[in-house]
């Protein structure tokens, strides 16, 4: 099976806040409930991350490790997640 286009769900229309992110390695979007996680350079879909049981109002990737993603969810939570090991490393 070959990779041919990426379909998001759920795409954002309630304009919170930052929900696609890319630097020179990845590219990060989130949809309602989750992000998806692409290779910058072959567009390849590397990841899905189910991350929160409310809509997504943004994401942030630390400028210093593009394994390291802040998600703010519109139940008032922040994540700090790895995207490497897709686990939270804090959550608030």
């Amino acid at each position: 099976m070959r990779q041919i286009a990426i379909l998001p769900s759920g795409s954002q229309a309630n304009g919170f806040g930052t929900v696609l992110h890319f630097n020179d390695e990845r590219i990060y979007y989130a949809s309602t409930l989750a992000v998806y996680v692409l290779s910058a350079r072959t567009f390849v879909l590397e990841k899905i991350i189910s991350l929160n049981s409310k809509a997504i109002s943004s994401i942030s990737v630390c400028p210093h490790d593009s394994n390291i993603m802040c998600v703010s969810s519109i139940d008032v939570s922040l994540c700090l997640w790895n995207v490497q090991n897709e686990e939270i490393l804090s959550k608030v």
